[in-house]
């Protein structure tokens, strides 16, 4: 009876002591906010670099500026090495404003997958954290403090643009939506320039947590197309050692399922209507433009075709085309993967029916 009386007492006890305030709680004046992390991988153990907003007060009493400031660490695994940087300061680090995730050169020649399955599995992380390439190892990152505010502010929620001013982004989860193909996907890599400015040169695709090819500009715009991740084509190279750009907008792409029971096959039709043609300096109408778009159309067709030896041919379907080939026959793919006709390069093929820019 003692007993269940003390039980009793020590119950009332802990109400009051919750009911009161007076559990301890970090405020927000404790915690460092975490804005982007780093990581790469370098002679045997991983690096991790915080991105942590300083809140400094200014001389106007309603207003604060944010300070960026850097805080490096370095452990056997990710979260080691998180742990190390989060202990180079006094606060403790928050992460539920962080949406950005760096990967330096030395990661991507190795492997990512654990790299990427701790933020995953990691509740502290936003669901939409989004990823990106640098070429950067954790020395040259450490010396970008002084426009990290830029760097961080011009990532925002939307991603990073193209020089043809396309944003680009991936998630942390578009790598793991395919069933057994490992952590797979691309990662958008980014040139950093002077004044903080970022752009996307190109993406490096993944398979099974390695990079394994990196795309060219024509590669990576069709890549954004086929992934659906935009709708437009926007070009500025060479065709036939000749100084080319153009637009199209409106960019659809269609997909027509066939072949047999053990041979599924998919035509990709590509269609939408170029804007401007230039070549050479020059902006080109009526049949000269006509006369382009058809040229256009097969440079694009043939570096789809090279874009797939660097992905579906290689077992790599991040643009799911099985999943299409699928909707028709399912069964049929899966018989052409136990056989080994599924990733065959005559299984896709490929149609550009662009139009040229109305007169």
């Amino acid at each position: 009876m003692k007993a269940i009386t003390a039980l009793k007492g020590a119950l009332c006890a802990a109400a009051v002591f919750f009911l009161c305030g007076c559990m301890q709680s970090t405020g927000l004046g404790e915690r460092a906010i975490v804005k982007a992390i780093y990581v790469d991988f370098d002679k045997g153990s991983y690096e991790a670099v915080l991105t942590v907003m300083d809140c400094k007060p200014s001389a106007d009493a309603g207003a604060a500026e944010n300070q960026a400031q850097l805080y490096r660490g370095r452990g056997k695994t990710v979260g080691q090495a998180l742990s190390q940087a989060e202990n180079e300061q006094s606060k403790k680090a928050f992460y539920g404003q962080n949406d950005l995730l760096f990967l330096g050169k030395g990661i991507l020649k190795n492997d990512i997958t654990s790299c990427l399955s701790y933020f995953a599995q990691e509740n502290a992380v936003r669901p939409n954290l989004m990823i990106f390439a640098v070429e950067e190892d954790a020395d040259e990152w450490m010396e970008q403090k002084d426009q990290m505010d830029e760097i961080v502010e011009q990532s925002g929620l939307l991603g990073v643009k193209t020089q043809g001013g396309q944003e680009v982004s991936t998630g942390l989860y578009e790598f793991f939506r395919q069933e057994g193909q490992g952590v797979s996907g691309w990662i958008p890599m980014l040139t950093l320039h002077e004044n903080g400015l970022q752009t996307i040169e190109s993406l490096a695709v993944v398979d099974h947590g390695q990079q394994t090819a990196v795309l060219k500009e024509e590669e990576t715009l069709l890549a954004l197309c086929f992934g659906g991740k935009s709708s437009e084509l926007i070009y500025n190279g060479e065709l036939d050692n000749a100084p080319l750009s153009f637009t199209a907008r409106g960019v659809r792409t269609v997909y027509e399922t066939d072949g047999t029971a053990d041979a599924p096959s998919l035509k990709v039709m590509v269609e939408g209507e170029f804007q401007e043609i230039s070549i050479d300096g020059e902006t080109l109408y009526g049949e000269k433009a006509k006369q382009a778009a058809a040229r256009i159309n097969d440079f694009l067709q043939e570096s789809a075709k090279d874009l797939e030896k660097k992905t579906f041919a290689r077992g790599n379907d991040i643009f799911a085309f099985s999943w299409w080939m699928a909707q028709q026959d399912a069964q049929s793919v899966l018989n052409a993967k136990e056989n080994g006709r599924l990733y065959k390069e005559q299984t896709v093929s490929y149609q550009f029916h662009l139009s040229a820019p109305k007169a």
